[in-house]
């Protein structure tokens, strides 16, 4: 198995055709199909399913798309990582973040990161925290911020407590329910 190869899986499995993933990756169709054939003869099965409707992925071909971003975003942290040694400070930093209003705390951390490595390109994820984990566990993802879950003990990850987000009742002026001042009342 080889990084090229597991590359044109990826990029065929994201764009649903051989040809847009040759574009992508900006090699000859043929040279993509021979990897792709290589790979299913390596591995025994097939990995993807051609005809005139284009590409579909077999379930051996999802299980290795699954673990081949994996790998890549692994290889991609490690070309990093040896940057930043090296001094160079850029790439990328996928933050992904629970649908709910960012603590001013976050906003102005991201902005010292942003000011201390301009080089570096953001991007935030709002998602459901279900989708939060999977995208850290296929590394799709390199760190979330998000509630605790009730049960974090052998999930793979590693948990540090920021800070208590406050929280607020909120009712019109002439609400019946505007004196309320626990949940118990409401």
């Amino acid at each position: 198995m080889k990084l090229h190869q597991l590359r044109a899986i990826v990029a065929i499995c994201e764009s649903g055709s051989i040809q847009e993933a040759s574009r992508l990756l900006h090699i000859s169709q043929p040279a993509l199909s021979k990897g792709i054939k290589e790979l299913e003869a390596e591995l025994g099965v097939p990995l993807l399913v051609r005809s005139n409707r284009g590409i579909t992925v077999t379930d051996y071909g999802e299980r290795l798309v699954k673990r081949a971003r994996l790998i890549l975003q692994e290889v991609r942290r490690a070309h990093e990582e040896i940057d930043t040694l090296k001094g160079v400070m850029d790439g990328k930093l996928a933050i992904g973040v629970s649908p709910v209003t960012p603590s001013q705390q976050f906003v102005t951390s991201l902005n010292r990161y942003r000011k201390r490595f301009p080089k570096v390109q953001v991007q935030i994820h709002e998602l459901r925290p279900s989708k939060l984990m999977e995208g850290l566990r296929e590394g799709q993802l390199d760190l979330v911020l998000t509630s605790l879950p009730e049960a974090r003990s052998s999930d793979g990850f590693h948990w540090t407590e920021l800070y208590e987000q406050a929280t607020v009742l909120a009712v019109r002026k002439d609400h019946p329910m505007r004196h309320a001042r626990s949940l118990n009342e409401l």
